[in-house]
């Protein structure tokens, strides 16, 4: 898949919106129990113990700024944040109980917790992230020419989310 720029925003912030969005509870809180829904069992989301805040999600662009700057790239790529994301999701997150036993018997080299996140960012950026960053790009692209989005067949929480925000607000702020 070639990378544009801003697929490392897409990454992010596809990551944020299924952490933080279920399809049981909407957009979730911190003290909403795991979805049981069987439609969010497909999204990192129900990995996850509880929502994450955007501070983390922050922490790792910059760190991956950093990252890109020493190793002398010029741009923040979806490789840098695949370095970053396990190490703050590892610090400042909690993983669900069904996540941590599934992976019980990994064999790994890690401390569990950055195992896990590991794990999460390499299922998601082959799962979700890759069938689901055309129908991100594709909403993004209606928005800026001032479009409604057509969200039909885009199942993913942030196309679902910008095609919320898309109905409801008035074109003039589009």
């Amino acid at each position: 898949m070639k990378q544009t720029s801003n697929d490392t925003h897409y990454f992010l912030w596809g990551l944020a919106s299924e952490i933080n969005f279920s399809e049981q509870y909407g957009v979730k809180r911190a003290r909403d129990a795991v979805s049981d829904h069987t439609h969010d069992k497909k999204y990192a989301g129900v990995k996850m113990a509880r929502s994450m805040s955007p501070r983390p999600l922050m922490a790792a662009w910059q760190y991956a700024q950093g990252l890109a700057w020493l190793l002398g790239d010029k741009t923040v790529d979806v490789s840098h944040l695949q370095t970053i994301i396990p190490h703050v999701l590892a610090h400042r997150s909690k993983f669900s109980n069904d996540f941590k036993n599934s992976h019980t018997g990994d064999v790994r080299k890690d401390y569990q917790e950055l195992h896990l996140a590991k794990t999460l960012v390499k299922e998601y950026f082959e799962g979700t992230y890759t069938n689901s960053v055309l129908k991100v790009k594709s909403a993004i692209e209606a928005i800026q020419k001032g479009q409604k989005i057509n969200a039909k067949g885009a199942d993913h929480p942030l196309v679902r989310q910008l095609d919320y925000w898309n109905q409801n607000m008035p074109q003039s702020n589009i």
